[in-house]
């Protein structure tokens, strides 16, 4: 599974969980800034882990889907698809919280410049920038001219 994070016409940036099969399990808001979309998409991944975190509803026209809301204050940070049956949403509830912990965060904002999450090189080296250290130490040399044309200030 991955997040991919992308941006509207309209200017608004959004996060979408898709699984491996490419369908689209649960999506956000607009947010105005890159990053609160990032942020919403690692929220996601912290609160799946716990049943108690997802609102399961039904649209007016009777079709099952479910809100993940966050721990700490009940807002809905993602929604799901709508589902066929109560039990189909019941196994998207399952496979977003077996999934998103460990899902992997894709900027296609950035065309094919960056992939939050792989390689672990970069990974470390966004998680470096994000704590204001300069060091390109465990940038390998491969991917030491991506990130100087890359600015992970997001």
């Amino acid at each position: 599974m991955k997040f991919e994070i992308y941006q509207s016409e309209g200017g608004k940036f959004y996060f979408r969980l898709k699984a491996s099969n490419g369908q689209v399990i649960l999506s956000s808001q607009g947010y105005a800034a890159k990053a609160s979309a990032i942020n919403g998409a690692e929220s996601v991944a912290k609160n799946a882990a716990s049943r108690d975190n997802f609102e399961v509803k039904t649209a007016s026209d009777g079709s099952p889907f479910f809100n993940l809301l966050s721990a700490a204050n009940k807002q809905v940070i993602g929604t799901s698809q709508m589902y066929s049956s109560s039990a189909a949403m019941e196994g998207g509830i399952d496979s977003v919280m077996r999934t998103a912990p460990e899902a992997t965060i894709v900027d296609l904002t950035l065309g094919n410049k960056a992939f939050f999450g792989l390689p672990a090189c970069l990974a470390w080296l966004f998680y470096a920038k994000g704590k204001g250290l300069s060091q390109k130490t465990n940038l390998c040399h491969r991917h030491e001219m991506l990130f100087s044309s890359f600015n992970p200030s997001i």
